[in-house]
């Protein structure tokens, strides 16, 4: 951690203001920025951090910290806010570093004016928050990007969603694809495991299950107490929620940062079920011909809220990470509750 920015106690709950001379116009003054670095990534190496730093610090004041371990990104994010000297936290990573970080910023709804904003240098394997909001998927390229960005003050006020305990960004779910993201951890040494890989996993829980997945959750929709059975779920607060290589995947192409969540729960599903969900959201079928219709998908469009009660534990995944298996589970969302640098 560098300490040089983080003296002071200035509240986490204000941005730094910048100073003023009397009536005189403020001078214009570099953004400061505090940049936390995964130097695990996949995609980060030590010369990549250098060249980005130094790019980086052609434009912005920068400080800089480094992750040690899993889960460690949370607690330099609010000694960051502690200081409360940063415009902007970078977050240097795949998407789970973002995360994290967001995750130590105690966000809720409407602390966007509150908080330093957030930009996003991808560093990960998939890194699918960075290029949805139009970032080059390298992060040397990107930096150059990123920076001109915070100077140009170009950025969203977005929306993030929860899942109990923790904030998500763009994705979460509960069986289906979280028993996958599961499966992948356990085996995963090193590099993220391949796209065939994870195709694999999903046909692997298909057969073990004779092809076809019947019903065992309930989600209850706070605002319309509306009831669904359904087999599987996935949630999404942006589009799209992953990449096949460079084909972005539209499960949930309505969905916007802005907005509030939307949900896939289907009553049942088969391996067909998700073969064709798959191609539909690489953009096979027409509109007027959906390979899985909305009512089949049980799609549901800005929820604010909702409840899941599985019948037996069921795994969770919070953007791309395994938290658990849980009985009892709680979306909700945080409106207003970050400006993202894009």
């Amino acid at each position: 951690m560098s300490t040089s920015s983080l003296q002071g106690d200035a509240p986490h709950s204000a941005r730094p203001a910048e100073r003023t001379d009397g009536d005189a116009p403020a001078p214009e003054r570099r953004p400061r920025c505090a940049m936390i670095v995964n130097p695990y990534s996949s995609g980060m190496t030590g010369k990549r951090e250098r060249a980005i730093v130094e790019t980086l610090r052609e434009q912005v004041d920068l400080d800089i910290s480094r992750t040690e371990r899993g889960g460690h990104a949370p607690k330099l994010a609010r000694e960051i806010l502690d200081a409360g000297q940063h415009d902007v936290i970078i977050a240097c990573g795949g998407d789970g570093t973002v995360n994290e970080v967001l995750n130590g910023m105690a966000l809720g709804a409407e602390t966007a004016d509150r908080r330093p904003r957030v930009a996003i240098l991808p560093a990960g394997g998939t890194n699918v928050v960075a290029r949805s909001i139009g970032f080059t998927n390298h992060p040397v390229k990107a930096a150059r990007e990123v920076a001109d960005a915070i100077v140009a003050r170009r950025s969203r006020t977005i929306n993030l969603a929860t899942v109990d305990e923790r904030t998500f960004l763009f994705s979460a779910g509960v069986g289906l694809d979280a028993e996958v993201v599961k499966r992948m951890e356990e085996r995963r040494s090193g590099r993220r495991p391949s796209d065939a890989a994870h195709f694999a996993s999903i046909l692997g829980i298909y057969a073990t299950s004779r092809f076809a997945l019947a019903d065992r959750m309930t989600i209850r929709i706070d605002a319309t107490e509306e009831e669904l059975r359904s087999a599987l779920l996935i949630v999404g607060n942006m589009t799209p929620m992953t990449y096949l290589g460079r084909m972005p995947m539209h499960f949930l192409p309505d969905c916007r940062l802005e907005s509030g969540m939307d949900l896939l729960a289907p009553h049942r599903a088969n391996a067909l079920f998700s073969i064709r969900n798959a191609a539909q959201a690489m953009g096979v079928g027409r509109s007027s011909q959906r390979l899985v219709s909305p009512e089949k998908g049980q799609v549901r469009h800005d929820v604010a809220g909702f409840t899941v009660t599985c019948d037996e534990p069921q795994p969770v995944q919070v953007d791309g990470e395994y938290i658990g298996d849980r009985t009892h589970i709680t979306f909700g969302l945080l409106e207003r509750a970050v400006d993202l640098v894009a």
